[in-house]
């Protein structure tokens, strides 16, 4: 090679550098060993230069050390031009390079500009928290970042949060959910969406792919992982705080088929309520599958059902329209609604795995459930509800009790002795919550009256449960 055309390769990379994008070149500075390569110019240099030189000092080249200059002038370059895309496309990250990442993060931030650093945390999934300082993970997950990822329908964020030893190296980790499940709620698209829509419906036409059902079993479904980061917990203060603004105060005691609507796409999926309830609803199934003991949190249901009651307003011409859907006549309702099916659901199901004892989750179920419906015979006058919707569910736990003193009967051995543990816990939820004593006492004997005596459990064991709550019939059986 002449020096010519050394000078032209020199050129041209000096070109591409120029022309290149801040951010891109911040991500060379990196990667690429920019010493090494200037180094294998300057002997390449020094090198041509000597070939000029040797012939004017009266020597002459050997025929093999005048080839390896020439090869060596000619490779050097090439070589370095080999070197630079190697190491910038494998962008492997090191601890000494957490310094000028951390400032090429900014850089995106700044500019606006992801997709380069999208590919560098791809090619590192694996390896972040081992190398990163906590400050740096931190920027990973800025609100701007998040959101720019999640519109583009890109759910790296909560891949990379699934890396348990990430999550522990985070030091506010619970700022990192709040920015992702924010996002989530917000974009329809998210892996939040798609896992509510594949178990309860509400949007035609969806379909969630094996990448995406992976990553949400490995997060939004896994108990371990929901409860250590806690992403249940914007979920559901961005739900009361959108309850306590009064927005849904009209719209959501309305007559509104859209909100329950299967056909297109319900309104209820931009709902943050229900957004917020499923997602936990769908932890806590997978908790009860996998047998948990752990504290899941199973207030939080209560606490959704005791702020939508508060917002609920019963108006007969609402609730009593014929034009109306007669079980779910406002979007309240239908939230209420949904809060106490799933408490009976939950109890049901998770005594069927094996007919084990009620142990903690089962207990919380219990006594949330119990907690809920108390709430219709302290606020009797209010108006937040009908009678009806009253008798009904509190009837649906008074059946669920009378089902387990029958399942209790039939029962042997030591799956007996479970069931009578989740017979008594029932029963006592009734009594630690004073559901119907007092003045609203007339309450729970409605409530039983209006029970179908045409189901054998019920026509067997209501006078046992009069008894029970010393409201008349027989006393106690153990």
């Amino acid at each position: 090679m002449s020096l010519t055309g050394l000078l032209t390769v020199i050129g041209i990379i000096i070109a591409i550098y120029a022309l290149a994008q801040p951010i891109q070149r911040k991500s060379i500075h990196i990667f690429v060993p920019i010493r090494l390569i200037i180094l294998l110019i300057i002997i390449s240099v020094i090198i041509l230069i000597w070939r000029y030189v040797v012939p004017t000092l009266g020597y002459k080249f050997y025929p093999w050390s005048d080839l390896v200059s020439k090869i060596s002038v000619f490779l050097l370059p090439i070589v370095g031009a080999i070197i630079a895309p190697i190491f910038w496309y494998k962008a492997k990250l090191t601890t000494k390079k957490d310094g000028k990442f951390r400032e090429f993060i900014l850089t995106s931030l700044y500019e606006d500009k992801f997709g380069e650093l999208v590919r560098i945390l791809n090619r590192n999934k694996e390896s972040l928290a081992g190398v990163l300082k906590p400050e740096t993970l931190e920027l990973l997950f800025e609100r701007k970042f998040v959101r720019h990822m999640v519109s583009a329908r890109n759910w790296i964020h909560l891949d990379l949060f699934s890396n348990k030893q990430l999550i522990e190296k985070l030091t506010p980790r619970f700022r990192v959910t709040n920015n992702i499940m924010r996002e989530f709620v917000a974009v329809r698209t998210s892996p939040l969406h798609l896992a509510i829509v594949s178990e309860y419906g509400g949007r035609e036409h969806t379909r969630i792919t094996n990448e995406d059902r992976k990553l949400i079993d490995k997060t939004l479904q896994n108990p371990e992982w929901y409860m250590s980061v806690r992403a249940d917990y914007p979920l559901i203060i961005f739900a009361v705080g959108e309850l306590a603004s009064g927005k849904f105060d009209i719209s959501y005691n309305q007559n509104d088929e859209n909100y329950i609507s299967s056909q297109g796409e319900g309104t209820r999926l931009s709902c943050p309520v229900y957004l917020a309830l499923k997602t936990h609803v769908l932890m806590l199934k997978k908790a009860i599958e996998i047998e948990g003991e752990d504290d899941y949190y199973v207030s939080d249901l209560f606490d959704l059902f005791r702020n939508v009651y508060d917002h609920s307003k019963f108006d007969e011409d609402v609730w009593e329209n014929i034009e109306a859907n007669s079980d779910f006549p406002t979007p309240f309702v239908y939230l209420m609604k949904q809060i106490l099916y799933d408490f009976n659901d939950f109890c049901t199901e998770n005594f069927k795995q094996g007919g084990r004892p009620p142990g903690r989750i089962g207990s919380d179920l219990i006594t949330m459930w119990s907690l809920s419906i108390s709430i219709f015979t302290y606020t009797y006058k209010e108006g937040k509800v009908s009678d009806k919707f009253k008798f009904e569910f509190i009837g649906e736990y008074l059946s669920c009790t009378m089902k387990m003193m029958e399942r209790y009967e039939r029962a042997e051995g030591e799956i007996k002795e479970n069931i009578k543990l989740w017979r008594d816990q029932l029963v006592e939820g009734v009594k630690s919550h004073r559901i119907g004593f007092g003045d609203n006492r007339e309450m729970l004997t409605q409530s039983m009256d209006k029970l179908d005596i045409g189901k054998r459990h019920i026509f067997n064991y209501r006078e046992w449960l009069r008894g029970e709550l010393g409201l008349e019939g027989n006393p106690r059986q153990s």
